[in-house]
This record gives C-alpha cells, sequence and structure tokens, in this order.
C-alpha cells in the first residue's frame, strides 16, 4: 500500500541468470553433522557443496542452495576453491524421523546431487519432577527440600546430565541424574528460603534446553491440637472428637497429580477427563474407593519418610457412623449404612430448609459441573462440601461386609429432597468411576484406625 492507501504493483521478478558459462562437470554434496540440539530446539546441519567445471577450473562465485525433503534450507556461494560452506541451525519440524533427504544444486544449472541422512533424537526429550516436597522440624534455622526427578532422550535416558535447581527465588546446589535419567535429591536450606505456603521448585537441565517446575507446602509435623495443613496443603481440622483430623474439602485434582505423578499409578486416566472444566481446586472425580485407598497409603507413606507424620498416624477414608457426625447427626438407627439409610427425614447437612437455598453448595445442576473446593461455606464443623459437589466414598461395605461401598452427601447434580438428607446412603461398586464421586480423607491415630477395622 502506498502512503495514501493505494495499492502498489509488485516488485518485479528479478531476471534469471544468464547461461552458464562453462558446463558443471562434478557436483557432490558432503554432510558434516546434521544433528538434533536440544538446547537449541534446532538440528544443526554442516555442509559443503562442491562445484567444478568440465574443464578442471574452479567454479568460483556460484550460488548453491540446500533443501531438505524438498523444503529450502539456505544459499551460500562458491568459494575459491569451488566450494560452497553452510553451517545451519534448521528448526526440528523441517525433518522427521527416519531417513530425510538432504539435497542441493546450483542456481541456473538442471543437476542435483542429494544425500540421505537421519537424526538421532530427533523427539524433544523430557524432563519431568516427580515428587517435590519440603519438611521443617518448627525449631531448627533449616528445612530440608526433597526432591525426585527422571530425564530422558528420544532413544533412552538421559544419563549423567548436570541440573541446575531454583526454589522459588533462591538458588539451591547443582544436581545429578544417574545412569537411569533420575534425580533423587536431598539438601537442607535455611527457612528463609522457604514460603509458609505454597513453594515453587525449578529443575534446569541446559543439555535438554528443557525445564520442570513443581509446588509443594513444606511439611510440618502434626500439632497437638488446631487446624494444620501437611505437605500437600490439605487443610485439616478436628471437628469431633474420637482422634480424627478431618480435611476441610474433598480430595482435589492437584492433590490426586501428585499421587500420580509420584507413583505412575492411575488406574485409568478418567480421572483428568471429567465431561467439563476442572482446575486444580476442583475435587478430582472419576476415581475409586481403590483409587482413594491407594491415594491414602501413599500419602501417609510419603509423610512418614517425610518426617511429617509420627508412627502411629494415617490417612484413610472416612468411616459411615464418622461421617454422620461430621455432618452433624445424632444416633441413627440400624447396623448397617443400608439400615441407616434416609433414616432420620427432613435433616439436611444445611439444615431443615427445603429446597435447599443457594448457599447450601454445589447441588441441583445449579452448575455445570464441579466447583472449586471451599467455595461454598463450611457447615459448624468447618467442612466444607458436604452437601453437593460430589458423593463421597466411605470406608465401609453398604450392607455390613466387604462388598459394595458407601457414598454420602449427594452430587452437583442431586435434586432431590430425599437424595440430600444428611442420612442417605447409596452403595457403589468399590473399582466403580464416576464423574459426580470423589473422596474426602481424615488423617487419624492408632485407636481411630482400630475403630474403623471393625465397624
Amino acid at each position: 500500500m502506498s502512503l495514501f492507501g493505494e495499492a502498489q504493483p509488485p516488485a518485479p521478478e528479478p531476471a534469471p541468470a544468464g547461461p552458464p558459462a562453462k558446463p558443471i562437470g562434478d557436483l557432490a554434496l558432503t554432510v558434516h553433522e546434521a544433528a538434533f540440539d536440544p538446547a537449541a530446539g534446532a538440528v544443526r546441519v554442516r555442509a559443503e557443496v562442491g562445484v567444478a567445471f568440465t574443464d578442471g577450473t574452479t567454479a568460483e562465485g556460484l550460488q548453491t542452495g540446500l533443501s531438505v525433503n524438498g523444503t529450502r534450507l539456505g544459499t551460500a556461494a562458491t568459494d575459491d576453491w569451488g566450494v560452497a560452506q553452510y553451517d545451519l541451525s534448521v528448526p526440528r519440524d523441517s525433518f522427521r524421523p527416519g531417513e530425510n533427504r538432504l539435497g542441493a544444486r546450483v542456481r541456473g544449472y538442471a543437476k542435483e546431487v542429494s544425500q540421505t541422512v537421519s537424526i538421532a533424537r530427533l523427539e524433544l526429550p523430557t524432563l519431568e519432577i516427580t515428587d517435590a516436597s519440603g519438611f521443617w522440624d518448627g525449631q531448627s534455622g533449616t528445612a530440608e527440600l526433597r526432591l525426585t526427578a527422571k530425564a530422558a532422550f528420544a532413544d533412552g535416558p538421559a544419563a549423567g546430565l548436570k541440573a541446575g535447581l531454583l526454589l522459588n527465588t533462591s538458588a539451591a546446589p547443582d544436581a545429578t541424574f544417574d545412569q537411569a535419567g533420575r534425580l533423587a535429591l536431598r539438601v537442607a536450606l535455611h527457612t528463609k528460603n522457604f514460603c509458609d505456603t505454597e513453594n515453587t521448585v525449578t529443575l534446569r537441565v541446559p543439555a535438554l534446553g528443557r525445564e520442570a517446575r513443581g509446588k509443594f507446602h513444606l511439611g510440618r509435623p502434626v500439632p497437638a491440637g488446631g487446624a494444620w495443613s501437611n505437605s500437600l496443603g490439605m487443610k485439616f481440622i478436628a471437628p469431633t472428637s474420637g482422634g480424627l483430623r478431618w480435611s476441610v474439602w474433598l480430595t482435589r485434582v492437584r492433590d490426586y497429580e501428585a499421587f500420580v505423578s509420584a507413583t505412575g499409578s492411575t488406574g485409568d486416566d478418567s480421572w483428568g477427563k471429567p465431561p467439563f472444566k476442572q482446575t486444580g481446586d476442583h475435587p478430582v472425580c472419576n476415581v475409586s474407593w481403590q483409587d482413594g485407598q491407594a491415594f491414602c497409603r501413599w500419602l501417609t507413606q510419603r509423610e512418614r519418610e517425610l518426617g511429617v507424620l509420627a508412627p502411629g498416624l494415617a490417612y484413610r477414608l472416612p468411616t459411615d457412623l464418622e461421617w454422620s457426625a461430621a455432618v452433624g447427626l445424632g444416633r441413627e438407627p440400624g447396623n448397617t449404612p443400608a439400615e441407616r439409610s434416609g433414616k432420620i427425614p427432613g435433616v439436611y447437612p444445611w439444615g431443615t430448609q427445603w429446597p435447599p437455598p443457594q448457599s447450601a453448595g454445589n447441588l441441583c445442576s445449579r452448575y455445570s459441573g464441579t466447583t472449586p473446593v471451599g467455595e461454598f461455606p463450611a457447615n459448624q464443623f468447618g467442612l466444607h462440601d458436604l452437601a453437593g459437589n460430589l458423593w463421597e466414598w466411605c470406608e465401609d461395605g453398604y450392607d455390613g461386609g466387604g462388598g459394595n461401598r458407601v457414598i454420602r452427601g449427594g452430587a452437583w447434580v442431586s435434586d432431590g429432597a430425599d437424595d440430600l438428607l444428611s442420612s442417605c446412603r447409596y452403595s457403589l461398586a468399590p473399582d466403580g468411576r464416576y464423574h459426580n464421586v470423589g473422596f474426602r480423607c481424615v488423617l487419624v491415630l492408632g485407636s481411630a484406625r482400630k475403630a474403623a477395622r471393625t465397624a
């Protein structure tokens, strides 16, 4: 366009080169290097194109071109020896796994030469922090950072690579991956490098051109009383008697992601693919009773090793009667969850009002899926989402045995008065996964664990 907005004719094409003064007798392509550089994210190509006339004189000043798989890479002129030098950084997408055709030609001549090259490790390398955690005893001036990670090229582990470490904004000592491409680090750092809430650790591997980040909360020993947050940032309170600490909300997506990353145990991947959008602060769904059990075992072992949990403490799912106490029910008639189900009419987690008020929770399909935990007011004991969002797995068998398991509390789609009773129970197979069912953890002492086994 001109200054006044009028279209201008396209620039004329350069005039074609005149007929060659001499015919070419020899055209050669020599490839010195064609290798993927992970740090640059590109393929480095070093090559020479040699040209000679038929009469043996030097082919100086000819314009050559280099291509890969038919895509032009660049041009270079021959020097006084008749050689054109190439040293190119080529986007990775220009190449493909397996064989690639590297071609050379001279401008104005029909002759062309090619060579087949294969690029090793063309796929981008992987770098993953599989677990990050920290522990402070509450007294000393240092806290311990623990980190596990793995790194690999497309064709094998990234053995012996150096890695730089950043905790929040402070540099930590460098580390080295072992021959299996794994890293396990435990290092004591001054407490001023840690945050009271969420911490971010960044792992950088220059040879891979990659970095990975992990987040964790600084673990501390469980206090004798009061609120407490564990190493995943899950908040626990003691709303009832009986040696229990309750998570104030359902297990979140971010908590379950930490479990999957550390163990590789997913059962299947449906937990990360519900039919609605979720963030890390939403309650995890599509998890079975068995998945909840595995999560609790992993978290118990992790925090015992970290020093957060003493040997007498463990995580598990709440029992049916414990859940009833947490929702504010008194004594219920019946010896099993099945016998107790629905026996206290007109009482809901939010009170006796029906239909439920807007503040009651995520229920009656007011939303198109789950909502972040803690978005609705807590009950009188400080627990969120006992009504709606997701049904919650309990330890017990529905009929008092080891078959189907109990779920309580309703979900975001629940809208029936009977389904939302505080005393309502349903039963599901322990290996079933549903987009309206999740779980909540409790932290228990030895006596409470024994009570759960005999409930």
